[in-house]
């Protein structure tokens, strides 16, 4: 079965699915930002259609898409296309720490969302001391809340308030969105007074 051509200036490669579909993806798909989508294979088309309604709407029988067979997918890097492109017509790619959160913008985007959740929990199980602001800011700008639920609690628990504002990352936050931040001291307080309540209790 053929998956899309990639295709810039002129360069044209089918690629074929085989065991060793990405190695063959790897020797075409670099330093491209669109992919051709085979004319003969239809299936190609219905794979591209029931995985993101963005790409059903740009296959209309009236879009440029539908029309060229190709779509384009500006400010991806040739690694981050590729496993974009194999995850569209194996519904398998493998994530590290960076790759998790490209492809998780990337299927934000084109509502690809069994491969956004997949990188959310991928990047919720990584959430760390050194990466939760982050990660909290991350998960804010691309909905994923999961990930901001953890980055977030991880702060209010693990992170006292006073050295917190001695972080770059935590002054970059706030000079960037602030609301961001009064949400993130409203947990805080919110839970500190849940624990002082359970404190009472006991």
């Amino acid at each position: 079965m053929n998956t899309p051509e990639f295709s810039k200036e002129g360069f044209k490669a089918f690629i074929i699915i085989i065991p060793f579909l990405s190695q063959v993806i790897i020797n075409t798909v670099f330093a491209f930002s669109s992919f051709k989508i085979s004319e003969i294979n239809k299936l190609s088309t219905l794979n591209l259609r029931s995985r993101s309604p963005v790409f059903k709407a740009m296959l209309a029988t009236d879009m440029e898409e539908s029309r060229t067979g190709v779509i384009k997918i500006p400010d991806a890097s040739p690694k981050v296309l590729e496993s974009f492109v194999s995850y569209l017509y194996t519904a398998e790619t493998t994530l590290d720490e960076d790759i998790a959160r490209d492809l998780l913008i990337l299927a934000d985007k084109y509502q690809v969302d069994h491969l956004k959740e997949f990188c959310e929990r991928y990047m919720t199980s990584n959430v760390t001391y050194d990466n939760a602001i982050v990660s909290y800011a991350f998960a804010h700008l691309h909905n994923a809340k999961l990930l901001q639920d953890a980055a977030r609690s991880l702060i209010i628990e693990n992170i006292d308030m006073g050295t917190l504002m001695e972080r770059e990352d935590y002054k970059e936050l706030s000079e960037q969105d602030p609301h961001l931040i009064v949400k993130l001291y409203e947990a805080y307080y919110t839970n500190l007074a849940r624990t002082k309540d359970s404190n009472v209790e006991v």
